[in-house]
């Protein structure tokens, strides 16, 4: 595992780069479309998902 210091730059940048993916989703959640807003939940729950693992990371 990478030391603390780059360790958290490394999630900060990971972070950063789910962002706009998260906000993308966001907005299709409020498409006419169900299907295209069902897709937009699934994204949406990945993307959650994936930050709470995150946090899983052990720090060293």
């Amino acid at each position: 595992m990478p030391a603390p210091a780059s360790r958290a730059k490394v999630l900060h940048d990971i972070r950063g780069q789910l962002s706009p993916a998260m906000l993308a989703a966001d907005r299709l959640s409020l498409h006419a479309d169900p299907k295209v807003r069902e897709l937009a939940d699934q994204i949406v729950r990945s993307i959650e998902q994936a930050a709470l693992r995150l946090k899983d990371i052990p720090r060293s």
